[in-house]
């Protein structure tokens, strides 16, 4: 079987739990299938790409400066003050869309996506986690017969859900809604996509 995984995270180093899981999910399938991964990628982690092509027969990425573009987005919420932290929490509610999934949305990735699935006959598309939903077009998987497989194990809804129950007045309100919009999405990608683990 030909199976592309799609991540936000590069397999290597192997340093964190879902690295770990990534990792070994690479490993352990390519002894049976071709194993295809397109992934985001920091600086560092270029050098490791050859040690991943051992497993996987096309390894696509796009690099991505952590520290400057996703990190400085998710630790900038620190260093708001508290007025400023809830209104940046509230347009988040506004919007319609969560940004944990939208803020992992790069054009670079998304032409790279649609572009492996023109050159490769791939029949599953491995997502981990349900920021990778966000590229694909179900409709034309379908006509060519590719299948879904999400990986799902998102713990974002959970957090604003807790922060809901210690937190207070309208700032309570505004965690139980981005708890309520990312159970939302969920359960939307849960119904689009073919398979959920």
């Amino acid at each position: 079987m030909k199976i592309l995984i799609v991540s936000s995270l590069f397999p290597l180093p192997i340093e964190a739990g879902g690295k770990v899981r990534l990792y070994n999910v690479i490993k352990n399938l390519s002894r049976d299938h071709s194993i295809s991964l397109l992934s985001l990628i920091s600086e560092d982690e270029l050098k490791l790409i050859p040690l991943m092509k051992q497993y996987c027969s096309i390894v696509e990425t796009v690099p991505v400066r952590f520290n400057e573009n996703l990190l400085s987005k998710i630790s900038s919420f620190q260093d708001l003050s508290k007025v400023s932290y809830f209104m940046k929490r509230l347009m988040m509610v506004l919007s319609g869309h969560p940004y944990d999934i939208t803020r992992w949305y790069f054009p670079l990735f998304h032409h790279k996506f649609n572009r492996m699935i023109e050159k490769n006959s791939f029949d599953l598309i491995k997502i981990e986690l349900p920021f990778a939903e966000q590229y694909l077009n179900h409709n034309k998987l379908r006509e060519k017969g590719i299948r879904t497989f999400l990986a799902e194990y998102e713990i974002r809804s959970v957090f604003f859900r807790r922060k809901s129950a210690t937190e207070k007045g309208l700032s309570k309100l505004v965690s139980y809604s981005l708890y309520k919009q990312m159970e939302r999405y969920l359960r939307s990608v849960w119904r689009r996509v073919d398979t959920v683990v």
